[in-house]
């Protein structure tokens, strides 16, 4: 299990686990009673069963115990290190506690989990015996987890709520400085980000925001670094326009960027609209009287109809197709950065994590 998946199901009551796996720990023997004479020959379900596993998994086999009515309950590991490992295993299979020794049989890593795959409790150490991560309950079900840089700092402080199915996640640089904060909702929908650079100053901000229409969109919006808007994208999908990314289900359609926000001075002064491929179809330019002047933009790139918006939404129009209007201006570059990667914490971490591994 990598640290991204652990941290994305993370959220674990092992009393007497080690015990379980200290003692007795590969005592198992097929069934090797035979049939009785003259009896049918019915073929038996075997207790145990082994499997090899591949190299690149870092295990060397596992042994897979099954109950009396063939349902698999644990699954006993030898690791390529010589190591020990359980797993011991919910009725459908999922992993419901785990279990890794150290060579000395003291316990390098016990994780329990709760029938939806969260953790709920347990810790992890490196091999020389610093901490990985630890996770704890936290009132009204919460779970929180902690995770460590090789040098002991921070990394991240996660707390799930499974009532709300929500998780927050808090990521620190391995100097200890705030990196980002994050804010997912159901299966791993992610519904607020806040980014800071290398000097702690917040320069992205990701919502979900709702627009007059309460029609639900993706904003981003990008900080200059005395905290004044640069400028913001929204985003919607390219199907399915009226998909809320708070319900926590994912949307099987692409994101695109459907408007980008022009600020000066620190105010919104204009909008850009753009279609599904990126082109510009639509200007609005704010004035300081409170109306609108928009200018609506043919595939060519020709302006063709502009009008003027009031405050209270009275319009006055003017149509050209001669080209008199002009062409629309491209949207410059810099607005077309692709949504924040949230996952670079993450790579950063497991970078550090592997330079760790190649040192021992």
């Amino acid at each position: 299990m990598n640290l991204h998946n652990l941290q994305t199901k993370l959220g674990m009551s092992l009393a007497g686990l080690a015990i379980v796996v200290a003692v007795g720990f590969f005592a198992l023997k097929v069934d090797e009673q035979s049939p009785q004479v003259g009896g049918p020959d019915i073929p038996q379900t075997p207790s145990t069963y082994t499997e090899v596993m591949p190299e690149e998994s870092g295990e060397l086999y596992r042994i897979h115990v099954r109950d009396a009515a063939g349902t698999e309950t644990q699954v006993h590991i030898k690791f390529l290190d010589g190591s020990l490992g359980l797993l011991k295993l919910y009725p459908d299979g999922d992993t419901k506690e785990e279990v890794r020794l150290f060579h000395d049989k003291s316990v390098r890593k016990q994780a329990s989990f709760d029938a939806h795959g969260q953790v709920t409790e347990g810790f992890e150490y490196r091999t020389n015996r610093t901490l990985v991560w630890k996770a704890f309950p936290y009132g009204a079900g919460k779970t929180v987890t902690q995770s460590f840089w090789p040098n002991g700092r921070p990394f991240l402080e996660r707390t799930y709520d499974p009532e709300r199915k929500t998780t927050a996640v808090k990521f620190f640089r391995d100097n200890g400085a705030i990196w980002q904060e994050t804010v997912t909702v159901g299966d791993d929908v992610l519904t607020n980000l806040r980014w800071y650079d290398e000097n702690t100053r917040l320069r992205v901000i990701y919502s979900v925001v709702y627009s007059d229409d309460s029609v639900p969109k993706i904003q981003v919006l990008y900080l200059n670094a005395d905290g004044t808007p640069d400028f913001d994208q929204q985003y919607g999908y390219t199907a399915d326009y009226y998909y809320d990314p708070a319900s926590g289900v994912p949307n099987p359609n692409r994101l695109v960027v459907k408007s980008v926000g022009v600020y000066d001075d620190a105010k919104l002064v204009g909008r850009v609209y753009l279609s599904n491929s990126g082109r510009v179809q639509m200007i609005d330019k704010y004035r300081a009287d409170g109306n609108t002047n928009r200018s609506h933009v043919q595939s060519t790139g020709m302006i063709t109809l502009k009008e003027q918006i009031s405050p209270t939404g009275s319009r006055s129009s003017q149509y050209d197709f001669d080209g008199n209007f002009g062409m629309a201006p491209p949207l410059e570059e810099r607005f077309r950065v692709p949504l924040p990667d949230r996952t670079v914490p993450f790579k950063q971490f497991e970078d550090a994590e592997k330079a760790f591994r190649d040192e021992q």
